[in-house]
C-alpha cells in the first residue's frame, strides 16, 4: 500500500538537518521500498506494505531519534486518504493562497470553537475530517493562523504545506 509521510520541522534555518538521500536510507532499513522524496522538507512516498498509517509514523519517528538523535514529528496519510483530502479542498482560489494542515486526528469541537475566537478576517479556513484547510488573502507568513496556532488551539500535531506542494505530492503519488 502506498504512504505519504509528511515529516514537521526538518531543514528548516539548519536545524533538524536530514539529507533526502539519508532519508531514503533510513526508510529503506524501515522496510519501506519504492521511495521517493519531494523537496528538503520531508514528504516521502513509498510503498510501506500492510502497516498502518500510525504504525509508520512511530517506525519513521523512532528511526530518525536513533539514527539522527532528534524528535520530528511525522503525519502518516494513505494514498487513498492523501487523494481525498484534496479532492475535498473546499476553495475555489488560486493555488498560491491554499494551504493544508494535515492533523494527526480529527479535531474536538472545543478547540474548532477556540479557532473560530481568533480574529481572521482576511483568511478564510474550514476542517473537514483530519485536514484544516487555509485560504490566505496575503502570504502565509502573514497569517494568524500558522501551525503553532492550530496546534495550540486544537491541541494536536499538525504538518502545513502550501497547495504547490500538496499537488505535487498528488502528481508523485498518481504516477
Amino acid at each position: 500500500m502506498k504512504f505519504i509521510s509528511l515529516l514537521k520541522g526538518i531543514n528548516v534555518g539548519g536545524h533538524k538537518k536530514i539529507l533526502m538521500t539519508d532519508l531514503k536510507v533510513l526508510m529503506q532499513k524501515a522496510g519501506a521500498t519504492e521511495i521517493q522524496t519531494y523537496i528538503q522538507s520531508g514528504n516521502i512516498i513509498y510503498d510501506g506494505g500492510r502497516l498502518s498509517a500510525d504504525k509508520w509514523s512511530k517506525r519513521i519517528q523512532e528511526a530518525i531519534q536513533e539514527d539522527f538523535g532528534f524528535d520530528v514529528p511525522i503525519i502518516t496519510l494513505t494514498q487513498k486518504d492523501f487523494l481525498e483530502a484534496i479532492e475535498l479542498q473546499p476553495f475555489d482560489s488560486e493555488i498560491e493562497r491554499l494551504h493544508a494542515s494535515f492533523l494527526s486526528e480529527t479535531p474536538h469541537k472545543a478547540g474548532i470553537e477556540k479557532l473560530k475566537e481568533l480574529d481572521t478576517q482576511k483568511e478564510e479556513w474550514e476542517i473537514i475530517d483530519k485536514v484544516f484547510y487555509l485560504k490566505c488573502t496575503g502570504k502565509y507568513s502573514d497569517s494568524k493562523l500558522t501551525n503553532g496556532v492550530i496546534e495550540s488551539k486544537l491541541k494536536l500535531q499538525s504538518t502545513t504545506r502550501n497547495w504547490k506542494t500538496v499537488s505535487a505530492i498528488q502528481k508523485l503519488v498518481t504516477a
